[in-house]
């Protein structure tokens, strides 16, 4: 990979690793996990999974084909697309069969006293723009301005980064979800999800709210139902509570964030919700019987191995 590109990864890295980078815009928060050029072997394929948090490409060469259900896309640069995956969606790609492929992605998620109801409205709007964004003039310049930023002779400085990054995501989003983060307070849209299926509705929910310590008395707000009730109904129909399907997510995220990013063990128990290293570590131990750091290490020499 070039210079350059590995100057922007190293500064980027440094700017999250300092702590966990998170911007506001409204009543929502935005949390940033990770921010990179990525350069890919030719006819690379990644087999069905699932993100816990949203993932935004811009293909540089090469292209990405993805499928997700019965959608088929193919995302490379003339398209003057983005691709937007939001979390909790199965989905398998494979890369261009001849030459390297480089993209550059962000990772996110979305927290804040409505996350529910925008996580669900943006997982909605997706489908209908079937996982791809159009850039406008607007984000279009301020996606080519953070492209470019690690290429002047002047140091790409992670306060720079910050303010290009926040200006980028928060206007990409209220272009294309102008719907889904307005009127915040209105909750029909789950409830009708609950309706028709109300394990699928919950589990749904769940992704946004990997990080609070009470699951259960938001969602039996969100739902009208008593926490008790609401904790009967899912245990019935999946044989554990909410509290023990929020810690499985919690350790998926985990280790998904600890293969796949370079946020620090700190910062990545700190985007899950644990404000202290040792909680974290403790949560971790507990339930894969090694440390965050441990697998993170494991994790590096099997990838080596397989490459």
């Amino acid at each position: 990979m070039e210079e350059r590109f590995l100057k922007f990864n190293r500064t980027a890295a440094g700017t999250i690793a300092d702590g966990l980078f998170h911007f506001g815009s409204g009543d929502l928060d935005f949390f940033l996990l990770s921010c990179q050029y990525n350069e890919l072997p030719p006819d690379l394929r990644i087999p069905e999974h699932e993100h816990p948090h949203y993932v935004l490409t811009f293909v540089e060469t090469s292209y990405m084909e993805t499928t997700c259900d019965d959608l088929i896309l193919k995302t490379h640069p003339n398209t003057n697309r983005l691709f937007f995956m939001p979390p909790a969606i199965s989905h398998h790609c494979r890369f261009g069969e001849s030459g390297p492929h480089r993209n550059f992605t962000i990772n996110f998620q979305i927290g804040g006293p409505h996350a529910l109801e925008v996580n669900e409205r943006i997982a909605h709007r997706s489908r209908e723009l079937r996982y791809e964004i159009p850039l406008t003039p607007e984000t279009d310049s301020l996606l080519r301005m953070l492209l470019h930023a690690g290429e002047s002779e002047a140091p790409l400085t992670s306060e720079l980064l910050k303010h290009l990054l926040a200006a980028f995501l928060t206007t990409l989003m209220r272009q294309t979800f102008p719907d889904a983060l307005e009127n915040l307070s209105d909750r029909e849209t789950l409830r009708m999800v609950f309706r028709h299926d109300r394990v699928d509705a919950i589990k749904r929910a769940m992704w946004a709210m990997v990080r609070d310590p009470n699951p259960v008395t938001i969602l039996s707000k969100c739902f009208e139902l008593s926490s008790r009730h609401l904790n009967r109904l899912f245990r019935k129909e999946t044989g554990r509570s909410i509290k023990q399907y929020q810690n499985e997510l919690r350790i998926r995220s985990a280790c998904n964030l600890l293969q796949n990013s370079n946020l620090s063990i700190s910062a990545v128990g700190e985007a899950l919700g644990f404000h202290r290293p040792g909680l974290f570590a403790a949560f971790f131990r507990k339930h894969l019987a090694c440390t965050p750091l441990e697998y993170r290490i494991r994790s590096t020499r099997s990838k080596i191995t397989t490459q």
